[in-house]
């Protein structure tokens, strides 16, 4: 394991790093904007006869792979890839955004764009990113998957139109990060006539922020937090080819839950095994109010391994019976901070109700929903469900 300090954020990372990058092959393992394929010229070759061999190379690395480009690409600025500053180890989250019509968005896009055009919202963005709200000062890079699958090589994206970024959008990604990673050939539009208003609202004349297009996020990669590691060639040019390696963020040592795990915080301890831990809650809502957690950091329910749940709702059944034969109990479990999560490590409640004025107080305002829209966002969570 190789252990970072990321501000007051103690992580622990895995020791073999996922490449998330496209090489510069000969032919291009993709192209972009109609721009001709790399050459790899021989100058020098064994099988002629030389003693050594020696190519020279033409590419374009905004067209033919992963690459790296600064505010140079977009400007008159002096600044380029050889004087940008950048870390080399640096925070980064995974995210993946839904995408839209350009007809269901009121967000700013260029001005010949076309409303079947396909665009990523700041709606969209900020859906799956206020679920790291508490972590925005540590994060360094956004990395925002598009394509629902791993990509399928050769591609050529050129006259394809693919998805791009809205102006509020990008505003909002450059707001929590200097450094962005896609998997699109832009975060503009092919043809914008020019507009860049993704590339001017995330640069926002900063000469230090970074985009990376072109990148390739595995099937195997989750959403979540990664260790980014990359070394940028320093080349007096706007765009560099780069690549990017990940490594997933495996626990948060400043958890609370995490060191009451590790018995650095003492607790009330009810039990424990290789996957699970049980304890009072200090606060109760009622006298026996236990907390039941897995013993693998997850923010959220959704992210926790399936062989944990497995073995914590076995355990939490065990616990609850206990209060059965008392009365009533309620089992609660918050994810986010609109549901009132308070500690960012799933947690189950059980609470033991021995009376109406103690444990949980439900205030429950039922809706009377539309039978029709009902139905229609049915079938929209069901398409959505993984397979």
């Amino acid at each position: 394991m190789l252990k970072f300090q990321v501000l007051e954020l103690e992580i622990e990372c895995s020791s073999v790093p996922v490449d998330i990058s496209i090489p510069l092959n000969f032919p291009p393992l993709v192209s972009c904007f109609g721009i001709r394929s790399m050459v790899d010229e021989r100058i020098l070759s064994i099988s002629e006869g030389a003693s050594v061999n020696c190519s020279k190379l033409m590419i374009t690395p905004h067209a033919h792979g992963t690459h790296t480009e600064c505010i140079t690409h977009i400007s008159k600025c002096e600044t380029n890839m050889s004087t940008v500053q950048y870390g080399a180890h640096s925070l980064a989250l995974l995210i993946r955004c839904e995408i839209s019509n350009r007809s269901d968005t009121n967000e700013t896009c260029p001005r010949n764009s076309k409303a079947i055009d396909r665009v990523i919202t700041r709606n969209s963005v900020e859906y799956v990113m206020q679920k790291y709200e508490n972590l925005k000062t540590h994060i360094n890079a956004i990395m925002i998957r598009t394509y629902a699958s791993d990509l399928q090589f050769p591609i050529d994206f050129t006259n394809t139109n693919p998805a791009y970024f809205t102006k509020e959008a990008m505003s909002l990604i450059s707001e929590w990060s200097d450094h962005v990673l896609v998997d699109l050939p832009s975060i503009d539009r092919e043809d914008d006539g020019g507009d860049l208003l993704a590339h001017k609202a995330f640069f926002n004349n900063n000469t230090n922020k970074l985009v990376t297009e072109l990148c390739r996020f595995p099937d195997s990669l989750d959403e979540g937090l990664y260790m980014l590691t990359m070394s940028l060639p320093r080349w007096n040019t706007d765009a560099v080819p780069t690549q990017p390696l990940v490594s997933r963020v495996k626990r948060m040592s400043n958890c609370i839950f995490c060191k009451i795990i590790q018995g650095t915080i003492p607790s009330f301890k009810i039990y424990e095994n290789e996957l699970t831990y049980a304890f009072m809650d200090i606060q109760p809502l009622s006298m026996g109010h236990i907390l039941v957690i897995p013993k693998t950091h997850a923010q959220f329910f959704h992210e926790v391994p399936d062989e944990n749940l497995q073995d914590l709702l076995p355990v939490a059944k065990k616990i609850a019976s206990v209060f059965h034969k008392k009365g009533a109990y309620n089992i609660l479990q918050n994810n986010g901070r609109l549901a009132n999560q308070a500690v960012d490590h799933v947690h189950f409640h059980i609470i033991p109700k021995n009376s109406e004025e103690d444990g949980l107080g439900v205030r429950w305002n039922s809706m009377k929903p539309n039978m029709e829209d009902l139905k229609k966002l049915a079938d929209e969570i069901q398409s959505k469900i993984p397979a």
